[in-house]
């Protein structure tokens, strides 16, 4: 198994619009080997704001409900106190 990928946004509207580009052909290549795919909250919000139609909306709705999706959470910076200790 391979690592996880996070794709950027531009290439889920491509994958979602059946656009052929190298880099929607690789998400479409890791979901077809059930390979982890993260799909963050900000990701997803930015593909949900795009929404026009039912049928659109029901396609994110099975992406996003699928087992590809993994949550992203920022690990706490330390030490960035000592940046303002003058």
């Amino acid at each position: 198994m391979s690592h996880p990928l996070i794709f950027d946004t531009s290439v889920w509207i491509d994958f979602l619009n059946n656009k052929d580009t190298p880099t929607a052909s690789l998400l479409e290549h890791y979901i077809s080997l059930d390979e982890q795919v993260v799909l963050t909250p900000t990701i997803l919000q930015e593909i949900l704001q795009g929404i026009r139609d039912d049928a659109r909306y029901r396609q994110v709705k099975c992406i996003n409900s699928s087992a590809m999706q993994q949550y992203v959470r920022p690990k706490p910076v330390t030490g960035t106190d000592a940046i303002f200790i003058r």
